[in-house]
């Protein structure tokens, strides 16, 4: 009944509640097909709410963004011969079927925001996602170029040559991408609606006031309205020389999907050939005699072949029940596979050598929101609701790969928190039972190896030793898993509410509940209990020495941080409170530097280097989709971006620390002839990749990267900056080391 989503949120988002409207949005944008989202969003005002201010920041700001993991929902899927792109999350995946038995992912393109629609033509990769149009070479699929970036927020599209086709804010464009770099607008006209296909002179186009509408484009420069047909309220569209198939949905309940086929020869006055009721969906794909649609159909939410041969009397030959939301559907013809964008599970794969009996064969690449992460040496462990648990070498932060994941496709595989040791996965689960361990001796090959069955999912988890420490809603647990193969409950505690996060320290678990912050003495493990107590609902909470960080509650359009001095557990007491914009979920801190993420903000930063007086400092990153939960694993924050995956942000300090070991006996450091350089040469085992230069407050005033070859030398120059006490950091592969300079200028 997604007819009802037309009639929703109106106006942009103001009022008493954010977060209750922000809420709203995001889960009405999950029912909304994608290539109708932008329409959705500019008719409620609230595209430049949603519109992202970008993913990486300067570095005066002390952030940036070095690497992603950006797997999330499955949108869309198109193809040119065996290569298949697939949006999903916040990146576009590229896929070989030259191996129809074994596909392979060649790369993953991330993206500042979350991925749209896709179109391969020729070596170029189009691709729209919320806020941009990117422009990518990709002559070598494994190794993609980007050529060109447009900041618009376009929908849906579609490219012809060198002619870019969309409509925004209720204008059809036709844009000149010759040079992806320096696009140019040909021509333009008003109307309103969100595109769905095209032929080379011919846009077809979908509004719920209008029906289907046909677009004159033989001239790019002077586009205009043809022609329409009353279709209620479209959905998808697909065209091949005088034939336009489509689906529409209709008002009246229970909202009956339709597919028609219209002779649109003559657009200004196109008409129905056929019409073939209880069949259709969000998208559709032409094939030969066939039409693949998904998203609708007599189960419920299946995959289906229509017939096309006959125009006048077109016939649904061939149906699959495949589970959860379905956008886009393509065919690799040479391999007889249909393909569908299938929301949680990825890239579903569906064997149609038999039209009349399509069958499910296989999905890969499935993901669906990021929840938590947790980190261990070179591996990052995500638990991933909807996609299982997803294990990811961050060796190289710059270029996180997947190497293994637990999904169990079939069953309900949500994974809602995750803690490891050295062998074992233990995570929360989301069905009974709610607590699975996984042996990941083997990362590539992880494997359930034993359960427990716990009052519900843990929201959060730490481990100590042979104990594991569980928030889950309305209940605190402490399991056994000294022998991980046989967990046992031995503890519990009730709690007043819903539960966010729990942090360890000594003896003292400290728990963000919706009931307030609840600190819980566990030194025996078999009998945890409450000790103090902040009656303020939590949304997230760190610890640093005796001084607890929450993100917590404001109300109206805002939120606020507070700073709680707990020496003494019984009694915390207030030391200050700073109010952030929109509505937080977590909070991280790392030297004197509080991070906060949520829903509809960057990611804020709150100077705490004096837990009584604390500075809202700015907005230093912009994440693809909302932060659910952000983890400080030094040097690097990993921030849940949900919808968008895991990002991975650098940190520059405020203030830089010496190291306290010996320098490296090969490292020379001396002034240079040339006023304001350094020269530098180490010929060690270590290969520099790049040196840092910081003031005495950790801003950071020169960098050059460097090979990452031995033996190394080079020059740092210093000559802008003034004189006083720098610290010069050499960063490795493995490591780094830092050594002290003074620059004074000789008068």
């Amino acid at each position: 009944m997604t007819v009802l989503l037309l009639a929703g949120l109106h106006g942009a988002v103001s009022g008493s509640d954010f977060r209750r409207d922000w809420e709203g949005i995001q889960d009405s944008l999950h029912r909304v097909p994608p290539k109708q989202r932008e329409w959705w969003l500019h008719k409620r005002g609230l595209g430049d709410l949603l519109a992202p201010q970008g993913s990486t920041a300067p570095e005066s700001v002390g952030l940036s963004m070095v690497g992603k993991f950006g797997r999330g929902p499955s949108v869309e899927v198109t193809g040119q011969d065996t290569l298949v792109a697939l949006s999903l999350g916040s990146e576009v995946a590229l896929v070989s079927f030259a191996n129809p038995d074994s596909p392979r992912v060649l790369s993953e393109i991330q993206l500042s925001s979350m991925a749209g629609q896709a179109q391969l033509a020729g070596s170029r990769l189009y691709i729209n996602s919320a806020g941009t149009f990117e422009v990518w070479d990709i002559s070598s699929p494994a190794n993609p170029v980007q050529r060109g970036r447009i900041p618009y927020d376009i929908g849906d599209f579609w490219v012809n040559d060198t002619f870019l086709y969309f409509i925004k804010n209720d204008t059809f464009k036709v844009l000149s991408i010759t040079d992806p770099a320096s696009p140019r607008q040909l021509g333009a006209y008003r109307d309103s609606g969100y595109f769905l296909a095209a032929t080379p002179n011919t846009a077809i186009l979908g509004d719920p006031d209008a029906g289907l509408y046909f677009v004159d484009i033989t001239n790019p420069a002077s586009p205009h309205r043809a022609g329409s047909f009353p279709a209620e309220i479209p959905r998808s569209a697909a065209a091949r020389g005088n034939l336009c198939c489509a689906t529409f949905e209709s008002r009246v309940e229970p909202y009956p999907i339709r597919f028609v086929t219209v002779d649109i020869s003559n657009p200004t006055n196109p008409h129905q050939l056929g019409q073939l009721n209880n069949a259709g969906g969000y998208d559709l794909y032409l094939d030969g005699p066939y039409a693949f649609a998904s998203g609708r159909g007599p189960s419920g939410g299946s995959f289906q072949i229509v017939d096309i041969a006959d125009t006048l009397g077109p016939q649904l030959i061939g149906n699959s029940y495949l589970s959860g939301y379905k956008y886009g559907v393509w065919s690799v013809a040479s391999s007889r596979l249909a393909l569908v964008a299938n929301e949680m599970n990825g890239l579903a794969v569906i064997e149609i050598t038999d039209p009349a009996h399509p069958q499910f064969d296989t999905a890969f690449l499935g993901a669906g929101a990021a929840l938590d992460v947790h980190v261990r040496g070179s591996l990052c462990f995500v638990a991933d609701e909807g996609g299982g648990l997803k294990i990811v070498d961050i060796a190289d932060p710059t270029r996180p790969s997947t190497i293994g994941e637990l999904d169990t496709l079939g069953e309900v595989e949500a994974c809602y928190s995750v803690v490891t040791d050295d062998s074992f996965a233990y995570i929360g689960w989301f069905n009974a039972p709610m607590f699975h361990v996984a042996d990941v001796t083997d990362p590539a090959a992880p494997r359930l190896v034993a359960a427990c069955e716990v009052f519900e999912y843990a929201q959060d988890m730490v481990m100590r030793d042979s104990f594991i420490y569980a928030a889950d809603n309305y209940k605190f647990e402490v399991l056994n898993v000294a022998r991980p193969r046989d967990p046992r409950v031995v503890g519990t505690l009730n709690l007043p509410e819903r539960s966010r996060e729990v942090v360890l320290v000594d003896t003292l678990a400290y728990v963000a509940n919706f009931g307030g912050l609840l600190i819980l003495n566990v030194a025996d493990p078999r009998n945890p209990r409450q000790v103090g107590y902040w009656g303020r609902l939590a949304y997230g909470i760190a610890l640093q020495d005796t001084i607890a960080y929450l993100a917590t509650y404001r109300g109206s359009t805002e939120d606020v941080m507070l700073s709680l001095n707990v020496a003494n557990p019984a009694a915390p007491s207030l030391l200050d409170s700073v109010v952030v914009p929109r509505a937080v979920q977590d909070v991280v801190v790392a030297d004197t530097i509080a991070y906060l993420g949520g829903y509809g903000c960057g990611l804020m930063m709150v100077d705490v280097a004096d837990p009584a007086n604390m500075r809202l400092l700015s907005e230093g990153w912009s994440p693809p989709s909302w932060i659910r939960r952000l983890v400080y694993a030094a040097p690097y924050i990993y921030a849940c971006c949900t919808d968008g995956g895991v990002s991975i942000l650098e940190t520059l300090q405020t203030g830089i620390l010496e190291d306290s070991r010996k320098p490296s006996a090969r490292l020379r450091v001396w002034p240079s002839v040339t006023t304001g350089r350094v020269c530098f040469a180490d010929a060690a085992p270590a290969r520099w990749t790049q040196v840092r230069a910081y003031d005495a407050l950790g801003a950071e005033a020169a960098r050059v990267r460097l090979a990452g070859v031995r033996p190394c030398s080079g020059e740092i120059d210093l000559g802008i900056v003034p004189d006083g006490v720098y610290l010069l950091r050499f960063e490795a592969d493995r490591g780094s080391h830092t050594t002290k300079i003074v620059k004074t200028t000789r008068r």
